[in-house]
């Protein structure tokens, strides 16, 4: 019984451990990716196609590039609060990245909006696989709104 207990104990920290939790001033990479404490993330349980260019000119400087990443350069003003997930695929293996969910506008009574379910919703993103339910349901949401890549530009 003691050797059942010390697994499941040992189980719990390796899980925990696992799943650290980092935040900082966030940077939105030109491939989508981020750059939060030094570290290069990419959002968890989406895939980010590469669109033609667009580009904001009512902006100063003019931003230019794919539109889901410039949503996400729109949204992330701030902190990041991100929670890594552990083998995670992003589909950036070759380089030195984590995979984690990610948050802005986190306060004291909210847990903040996570921005992957941001560019599903938008239609600037599809699930990948094994990506949670909500967000195979979001990006279903937004194929039949034409929204994105599924029709409608979202700027």
């Amino acid at each position: 019984m003691r050797w059942i207990w010390l697994v499941l104990l040992v189980g719990m920290a390796g899980t925990a451990a696992a799943q650290e939790r980092f935040s900082g001033l966030g940077f939105v990479n030109d491939d989508g990716s981020l750059r939060v404490s030094g570290r290069t993330v990419d959002l968890y349980g989406i895939y980010i196609p590469t669109e033609d260019e667009t580009c904001y000119e009512f902006l100063r400087p003019i931003l230019c590039g794919p539109r889901s990443v410039l949503a996400l350069k729109l949204k992330v003003d701030g902190f990041v609060h991100c929670r890594e997930v552990p083998g995670g695929a992003s589909g950036h293996e070759a380089r030195r990245s984590v995979t984690a969910v990610c948050r802005v506008d986190v306060g004291p009574f909210s847990e903040g909006e996570d921005l992957a379910a941001y560019l599903l919703r938008n239609g600037l993103a599809l699930a990948r696989p094994g990506a949670p339910f909500e967000y195979h349901a979001l990006e279903r949401i937004a194929r039949n709104r034409y929204l994105g890549v599924w029709g409608i530009p979202v700027d």
